[in-house]
């Protein structure tokens, strides 16, 4: 089919996206936009609409393997508007960079024409083109989350995500390597359980709450599962241990219990989902 059949007008776009209420989590306020082809002038978005689709059903309907490029050690980072092997996708589509940094949207001339549109309004390229080369830049000045799409593209799942985050830092830097991959990650350590959720998707992801959890030496740990409607089946692996399962459960309940009488850092995860969100850490000293 071709980008102009599929494509709906920008009126139209802008009205659904308000009315949906398909927000980012947190807008960006004060930021500069360029083109080759287009410049806006400095804007500030301070309204975010309540979000109807949850952030990892967004994941899921894009047309773009789940998995997250971090880039916040960078600053510029480039995606491109459509490839070779996906006309239809950005490339890499979940992007997490820090604040300050400068993204580039470069066409490739596949797939049509274009554009890049933020769901909240904080960032806009214009009308849709086919011109290879055309750039489209934007500097992100602050904590957020922005799911942006291509118009004509949309419902062929032509969607990204824009992470503003910091990096976060925990004091057990194998874990937040480990752990850089996961959204929902700030480095959070938790001491007052010894029990992990399973498919937990309270934030709209599926992964395991707690993320890292700290216990004393001769703990026992159970990882319990949250159930079918948690983000469909899951196993608990462990890197470097004969820990877990690796058979997929989806029923609710406790699944795995394991007694750590060692001290270290043990790094786990779920099959299916290890690349978007399904990591995990058990800290024993």
């Amino acid at each position: 089919m071709s980008a102009m059949g599929r494509a709906p007008d920008r009126r139209t776009f802008l009205r659904s996206a308000v009315a949906g209420g398909l927000a980012a989590i947190a807008g960006c306020t004060d930021r500069t936009t360029t083109g080759t082809t287009n410049q806006q002038p400095t804007t500030t978005h301070t309204e975010t609409q309540p979000s109807e689709m949850s952030l990892h059903e967004w994941v899921t309907s894009a047309n773009t393997p789940e998995s997250w490029t971090d880039h916040r050690g960078d600053a510029t980072v480039s995606i491109a508007v459509g490839g070779h092997d996906l006309p239809y996708a950005f490339q890499p589509a979940l992007t997490r960079v820090a604040p300050g940094t400068t993204v580039t949207w470069e066409w490739t001339g596949y797939g049509g024409a274009h554009n890049v549109i933020a769901v909240d309004s904080a960032f806009d390229s214009g009308d849709s083109t086919a011109t290879e080369d055309h750039t489209f830049t934007h500097t992100f000045t602050e904590i957020g989350t922005h799911r942006y799409v291509s118009e004509p593209d949309r419902e062929s799942g032509m969607k990204g995500i824009i992470a503003v985050e910091e990096y976060p830092t925990s004091g057990y830097p194998d874990v937040d390597r480990w752990l850089s991959p996961v959204h929902d990650y700030d480095g959070t350590v938790v001491t007052d359980t010894t029990t992990v959720t399973v498919g937990d998707t309270s934030s709209g992801s599926t992964q395991f709450d707690p993320l890292v959890l700290k216990v004393p030496e001769g703990t026992t740990v159970q990882w319990k599962w949250a159930g079918e409607e948690s983000g469909g089946a899951h196993n608990v692996a462990f890197k470097s241990a004969a820990i877990g399962i690796q058979e997929l459960r989806s029923e609710p309940g406790v699944h795995v219990t394991h007694t750590f009488n060692s001290t270290g850092t043990y790094r786990y995860f779920c099959s299916p989902h290890s690349e978007l969100s399904g990591r995990g850490a058990i800290i024993v000293e």
